[in-house]
């Protein structure tokens, strides 16, 4: 979540992800220390719902409402609530992978499993290429691509950590249907996010 944030230019990223945190952990209430806070506590069921937090989050500068639209339209397409909470790198885009990789190298530096940051953008780039080719069918297929790339022991190490955070697979698909009226400025919008596991069914659907 702090490199979602500092993707989308947000100052006070730790603050934002604390507070996004609180909203959804359903083991947080109200306590002294925020009092007169209310807490969702439970999963976002959809995007939009991080719209509030984050329009409370900049309620005390000028326009909080414009500001969390501003920001979530840097982010909603690199956010989703569905599936496990792993990302498939085969259809992540670039700049997901570059959080994700970032996520890995800072979290390697916390716990001492490397010592020198390595360039993310380099498995950013090694990554969208080989996918180019043919996606990647498991994580052995990903090793044996990108370790043929001379990876120094710092990047091979973030790679490895990657791989605990992705799949190679999705089940859960957006679908987007706009219908227009020739000649007339009339249309309509429906989205519908289908899921195949476990069971072929619409999850959600919205008409604008």
């Amino acid at each position: 979540l702090i490199r979602l944030f500092d993707f989308a230019g947000v100052t006070g990223a730790d603050d934002l992800k604390s507070l996004v945190v609180k909203w959804i952990d359903p083991a947080i209430n109200n306590t002294d220390e925020d009092a007169g806070q209310i807490f969702k506590n439970s999963d976002l069921k959809a995007t939009e719902e991080i719209l509030p937090v984050l329009e409370f989050f900049y309620k005390d500068e000028s326009g909080p409402s414009l500001k969390a639209k501003e920001i979530y339209g840097k982010i909603k397409d690199l956010i989703t609530v569905y599936g496990d909470g792993r990302v498939n790198i085969n259809t992540a885009a670039e700049e997901t992978l570059g959080i994700l990789i970032n996520s890995s190298i800072d979290e390697l530096i916390k716990n001492g499993g490397i010592t020198v940051r390595p360039d993310p953008q380099n498995l950013v780039h090694l990554i969208s290429a080989a996918r180019k080719d043919a996606p990647f069918k498991d994580s052995g297929a990903l090793s044996s691509a990108l370790f043929s790339t001379n990876l120094s022991s710092e990047e091979k190490n973030v790679l490895n950590k990657l791989i605990e955070i992705v799949i190679f697979k999705s089940n859960n698909f957006r679908i987007n249907s706009t219908g227009e009226i020739t000649g007339k400025s009339i249309s309509k919008t429906i989205t519908c996010i289908f899921s195949r596991s476990p069971a072929n069914k619409i999850i959600y659907w919205h008409e604008n």
